[in-house]
């Protein structure tokens, strides 16, 4: 469920690199395909969602924490899930380098004028506290570094999406993965499209349990990293 972000974490996947001119339908549409791979599709059961590994099955809901807001797609497929399936997601997103609120205003991933208003609101609500976007779905914007997440046992899943190692080195190293780990409840999930050895093998080291799993088009493979239910 992610879109490719750097440092801070925004590089948005539909807007051009050169210009910032929104870009082709295809493009939109190959950003909201990749992240549909880790966002429950609106026709599966939250138990199929489970078997995959996905979303844990929680009583309670679902805690999400996204390390890159960027474009803000990954939020509006996870608010789109909850509000479909009625199960409620609190989604915390790590930000440094926010997009502006007229270049968010051309994207065009919403499937309704409803949710079209979801989608500005979430690029326009306020940072640093809970914000109510949908009665299913609760938003909490963040201005901090990966490097500085202190928490811990908190989340369900951490969907994990910045630029790849040889671009951003510092965002894939044991340290971050050992803060993640921390972050997730026994039996979280972390995924990332990044499935190169050494990451695999760092997500091991951290405490994770690691599987290659078919990427989403435009990736041959991503990372799905467990943390077992019982661990010290």
């Amino acid at each position: 469920m992610f879109i490719k972000q750097g440092l801070g974490f925004a590089r948005p996947p539909a807007v051009t690199e050169s210009s910032g001119s929104p870009a082709t339908e295809q493009s939109r549409s190959t950003a909201t395909e990749r992240s549909r791979s880790l966002v429950p599709e609106p026709s599966r059961s939250p138990a199929t969602e489970r078997s995959r590994g996905l979303v844990p099955e929680r009583s309670r809901g679902h805690s999400i924490l996204e390390v890159g807001f960027g474009t803000g797609l990954n939020a509006l497929l996870a608010m789109r899930w909850a509000e479909e399936h009625q199960v409620y997601v609190h989604f915390t997103t790590l930000e440094t380098n926010v997009l502006s609120p007229a270049l968010a205003a051309q994207l065009n991933y919403a499937s309704s004028e409803k949710e079209r208003s979801d989608f500005l609101k979430i690029h326009t609500c306020a940072w640093n506290e809970d914000v109510a976007i949908t009665p299913h779905f609760t938003l909490h914007k963040v201005h901090r570094r990966v490097q500085d997440e202190q928490a811990v046992d908190e989340y369900d899943v951490v969907f994990y999406d910045a630029f790849g190692p040889p671009t951003q080195p510092e965002m894939w190293t044991l340290a971050i993965f050992q803060r993640m780990f921390a972050a997730l409840k026994p039996g979280g999930i972390f995924v990332t499209y990044c499935a190169k050895g050494q990451v695999r093998r760092d997500l091991q080291a951290a405490g994770f349990t690691v599987e290659r799993l078919p990427g989403p088009p435009g990736k041959r493979e991503m990372l799905r990293a467990t943390k077992p239910l019982l661990h010290g």
